[in-house]
């Protein structure tokens, strides 16, 4: 059966009961005065429906003809909550949005796992690129995955033996697959640089921390902020105090491989960078609009932002806020351009819900940077043999850090 049939079988389902027929239904253009219509049952009853009923249930109807016919001829038993499911998710994948998707209960559980930062995998951070693939922005300190050999920028090709170029959720498919028990294994392919590696990959649980900091050489403060959710408003104020407490006299913010998060989390964050005005603000394609505002307290020191073509959405929210407001020098290279918000909408009946796109963003000077991405003020590509360790940052191993620095010491001379 093909995904596009199956788009919307749950709808008519859907429709019919809310018209308070069932699928034995049959419509006769009886109607009274052109705006209801007469349905008689299989019974013999007749019912009334609207018009706007009756055209929506004459819309679908070859679609409910199409699952009866399923559930009748097809050559195994079919599960009728199977055949739903699928529905709904294939409904959202029509939308050909990599950043909308169906969760059923069990998968808006690990999603809140995610969140909270602790769970029982293999420690990766990951990426949906434009082309459907996933992108591993960061392998988490100590993680399985890292004492594996995996490493920031390969791209994950299958998943104990499942091609996730085939899922039609590639992201939930492999979280799910790389979830597990401590003390079992999972075999992780990647691709690195046009080079197939294979791991082996045991599970344990991992501790999510979504930032890092450090005193860098000349009093420069240097805060990794990973992902905007779980820990990462507590953490990035505890950085910040601590480094000014330590009189940081600059400020360097890496969001290098950050792939967003939360509006909510990335508006606090830059509320503490910024003076008063705008950050940020959102519009529905009815053209609703909600506008975010920093207050007038804000860091008092020269900043730089490192941004990659990982650095993604709430990442991005922040570097053009910086940016557009004058408050920061953006260096590095283009960021990964999305420029869209999705909205979590659960459905409390049983615990499920979809992740839908709903808005789109704008930086303080109304720029969109979906597609196109922040072009850094100071362009600094990632050197061959480079390597970016936000845990223990090294100028020597990654030349963006190391401009960044050079920038900055420039800025604090007296």
């Amino acid at each position: 059966m093909s995904k596009r049939v199956i788009v919307i079988l749950a709808v008519i389902w859907m429709i019919i009961l809310v018209a308070g027929v069932t699928t034995s239904l049959t419509l006769a253009l009886s109607g009274t005065n052109g705006a209801s219509f007469v349905g008689r049952l299989a019974s013999g009853q007749e019912i009334v429906v609207t018009d706007s009923e009756y055209q929506s249930i004459s819309r679908y109807r070859r679609l409910n003809e199409v699952l009866e016919l399923i559930e009748k001829e097809y050559y195994t038993e079919t599960n009728e909550d199977e055949l739903i499911l699928g529905a709904i998710r294939g409904m959202v994948d029509s939308l050909s949005d990599p950043y909308s998707f169906y969760r059923t209960p069990e998968e808006m559980l690990l999603d809140q796992d995610h969140e909270d930062g602790v769970y029982q995998g293999v420690g990766l951070q990951l990426l949906v690129g434009e082309d459907n693939q996933l992108l591993i922005t960061r392998v988490f300190s100590k993680s399985p995955a890292e004492k594996a050999g995996i490493k920031p920028g390969d791209m994950l090709l299958t998943v104990a033996g499942v091609d996730l170029s085939e899922a039609d959720d590639i992201m939930q498919t492999a979280k799910s697959l790389l979830l597990g028990e401590e003390g079992t294994e999972v075999i992780v392919e990647v691709d690195r640089g046009g080079e197939t590696l294979s791991f082996s990959v045991g599970h344990a649980e991992v501790t999510i921390n979504r930032v890092e900091y450090s005193m860098l050489e000349d009093d420069i403060g240097y805060i990794a902020i990973y992902e905007f959710m779980g820990d990462d408003v507590e953490g990035f104020s505890t950085a910040l105090d601590a480094l000014t407490e330590r009189n940081a006299k600059a400020l360097m913010i890496d969001l290098r491989g950050n792939p967003g998060g939360l509006l909510s989390d990335v508006v606090t964050i830059s509320d503490m960078l910024l003076d008063e005005g705008l950050i940020v603000y959102v519009e529905t394609r009815s053209g609703a609009r909600d506008s975010y505002y920093s207050d007038k307290d804000a860091v008092q020191l020269p900043m730089a932002v490192l941004v990659n073509g990982t650095s993604a959405s709430a990442s991005e929210i922040l570097a053009g806020a910086l940016q557009d407001r004058g408050a920061a020098t953006i260096i590095g290279e283009t960021t990964f351009g999305k420029g869209i918000v999705q909205s979590i909408i659960p459905f409390h009946e049983d615990g499920a819900g979809i992740h839908l796109t709903t808005a789109s963003y704008y930086t303080p000077s109304g720029r969109s940077i979906h597609g196109s991405g922040i072009e850094p003020d100071i362009p600094v590509e990632q050197a061959e043999g480079d390597e970016i360790v936000p845990e223990i940052p090294n100028p020597e191993h990654d030349s963006q850090l190391r401009r960044a620095i050079e920038f900055l010491k420039d800025a604090i001379q007296p």
